[in-house]
């Protein structure tokens, strides 16, 4: 059921990041169009890598053998969220857009409302992969969890530009420092299951070493001489 699911929000996923590329091609291909703001640009980099390490994270749901119809609504719901954050952050027509910073102001509540949203869902998500790897993220899940709402209620209600600069740097700080600290311990789970999906796989060939296969038609072709030998001795037809 997980690789049935994987699919569809792989789709959405792949949609998303498609979006943040686009927009960052038409700045490229046009950079005297709309004027660019760099806390702009931060927030599509980090959310290119958030849906990044989304993906990645969502390895984890391969752990969970019975998957119900809410379970699943709630995986492909929190794919299209990512999906709409992506989507309010680059916007598809920029003929009526002057500055990306007076976009992006306008669309802050947007923005910083599904943020939270996206860190309320993420808590429950990281719940539902198991209790024991909820407990290992420890204490400071849930409280980077609050603080990081925190921060960006605070960038929801206050259009100031130092607000916006310090809220993209305290969030991207915090998120740097958790991807180095946890990324290696996603990577090791992720490979030792790959080894141990490897290691029930049927080898390829039919034998598990050569040699065996070799000896193995030596012996036959010995013991199928020794045959006809027998029958020759005993002047019986074979």
């Amino acid at each position: 059921m997980f690789e049935y699911v994987v699919v569809l929000t792989g789709v959405v996923i792949g949609l998303a990041l498609t979006h943040l590329m686009q927009g960052v091609a038409r700045i490229i291909e046009q950079p005297d169009r709309v004027r660019v703001w760099w806390v702009h640009l931060g927030w599509v980099g980090y959310m290119f890598v958030n849906a990044v390490f989304w993906w990645w994270w969502e390895f984890r749901l391969r752990l969970i053998a019975n998957w119900t119809f809410q379970l699943y609504a709630f995986v492909l719901g929190y794919a299209f969220l990512i999906y709409l954050i992506c989507a309010v952050l680059v916007p598809s027509d920029v003929a009526t857009i002057q500055s990306y910073k007076e976009y992006f102001v306008g669309r802050r509540r947007w923005f910083f409302g599904m943020l939270i949203a996206w860190l309320a869902i993420d808590f429950v998500d990281t719940w539902a992969k198991g209790s024991a790897y909820f407990a290992s993220l420890g204490i400071e899940y849930p409280i980077a969890q609050a603080g990081l709402a925190l921060v960006c209620l605070i960038g929801l209600l206050s259009p100031r530009e130092r607000v916006q600069i310090l809220v993209l740097l305290l969030v991207i700080a915090y998120q740097a420092s958790r991807i180095v600290r946890f990324f290696d311990v996603v990577q090791q789970a992720a490979w030792s299951s790959c080894l141990r999906s490897a290691a029930h796989m049927p080898p390829p060939f039919p034998f598990r070493d050569e040699r065996r296969f070799r000896k193995r038609r030596h012996c036959r072709g010995t013991a199928r001489i020794g045959r006809i030998a027998g029958c020759l001795s005993s002047r019986n037809t074979c």
